[in-house]
């Protein structure tokens, strides 16, 4: 009798070890599924992550492209052009040249009126410098141009003859400008450049408002493109290592300390835009 309980025992005490031993294996196999699934569904996120930056590129690269044929555009108008031939005869600030310029500033803000993304009107000013760097017209009043005003000569180019996006911050924050070179009768005879609204090329790549925990910026060097005043959300960045070391389109992990010391995991994928200085950042 006690040789058949033992030997139930015996079984009972199997019986459990190889139920124990299953039932590991099954949640082994439920956690090894699980893990791989995460992994997958962050891959798949990843996946998606660059298509999207890859379509909000493509947008600025458009974007900026009608913007230089604007400016291509620009130069071929005949109110320019008769400045510099009304110059040539001679004829002064005081008697002519004075309204010749009155003319580009009215084809100035033709341009600033007309071109607009949605209702938000794409430049915010238009400026002509003469190859002497001297400032002819500027379409911004007075009253809102910065205590001090830019060294026009350092945008001057007359060694280039294609329209360009470059950037300049003028100690408010970053500007994108577009600049072409003006020639009469194959002689270089000035600049124009035109500036570039925030608000319109933020919203090439704004970010939707469903996630606080991930932005969209526009970087250019060690500096963030400003966001529009009117937005829900600012998204925070207090450093960020630079873009250009990055590996585009690549997942660039690294650790931010907020302003109250504390520690955040974070992400950043980069994207250059063509022909342009900035780099699109998804943190």
């Amino acid at each position: 009798m006690r040789s058949l309980l033992d030997l139930v025992i015996k079984r009972s005490n199997v019986v459990a070890v190889v139920a124990g031993v299953f039932v590991i294996g099954y949640i082994c196999l439920l956690v090894g599924a699980n893990y791989l699934s995460q992994v997958e569904l962050q891959e798949s996120a990843l996946e998606q992550l660059r298509q999207d930056m890859e379509k909000r590129a493509t947008a600025v690269n458009y974007f900026c492209s009608e913007r230089k044929n604007d400016l291509k555009n620009l130069i071929k108008n005949r109110a320019i052009s008769g400045f510099f031939e009304n110059k040539a005869l001679g004829m002064s600030m005081e008697y002519g040249l004075r309204s010749s310029l009155l003319g580009i500033s009215k084809t100035f803000d033709h341009l600033l009126a007309n071109r607009k993304l949605g209702e938000e009107r794409i430049y915010t000013r238009i400026v002509f410098i003469d190859a002497s760097g001297k400032l002819l017209v500027d379409s911004q009043p007075e009253r809102q141009k910065v205590e001090h005003e830019l060294d026009w000569k350092t945008f001057l180019t007359p060694e280039k003859q294609r329209t360009v996006v470059i950037d300049v911050y003028d100690g408010q924050g970053l500007k994108v400008i577009i600049s072409t070179p003006y020639f009469f009768k194959n002689r270089y005879a000035g600049q124009i450049l035109a500036w570039i609204s925030s608000k319109t090329v933020y919203r090439l790549v704004e970010e939707t408002k469903e996630s606080a925990k991930r932005s969209v910026y526009l970087v250019c060097g060690s500096y963030l493109f400003p966001l529009p005043a009117d937005m829900q959300y600012v998204p925070v960045l207090y450093s960020l290592t630079d873009p250009g070391s990055a590996r585009v389109m690549k997942t660039h992990r690294f650790e931010q300390v907020k302003k109250d010391g504390s520690r955040v995991d974070m992400f950043a994928m980069v994207v250059p835009t063509k022909e342009t200085p900035l780099f699109l950042v998804t943190l």
